[in-house]
């Protein structure tokens, strides 16, 4: 598990978000994490591994119909 960015450091990375990582409280989810990530919690996070680490792909999956933008807001550091 990394908690922190800073772990990645100089990696090359393969990011793969499963979106069911977020609170279902706040992003509806097939298979729901209890208090999972915030959508600015994963964000944030994403913000800093694509900072210290080169991003060679990702994926994403588990979108739920109707909240596109959240996760495309969640994502954003992946995009570029």
């Amino acid at each position: 598990r990394v908690d922190d960015p800073a772990q990645l450091a100089g990696l090359e990375l393969f990011v793969h978000v499963d979106l069911d990582v977020l609170d279902p409280l706040v992003y509806p989810a097939s298979f729901p994490a209890p208090g999972g990530l915030s959508p600015a919690g994963l964000r944030e996070f994403l913000a800093g591994a694509t900072a210290v680490s080169t991003l060679v792909g990702a994926e994403i999956t588990s979108a739920a119909p109707d909240h596109g933008e959240l996760a495309a807001d969640a994502i954003a550091p992946l995009l570029g």
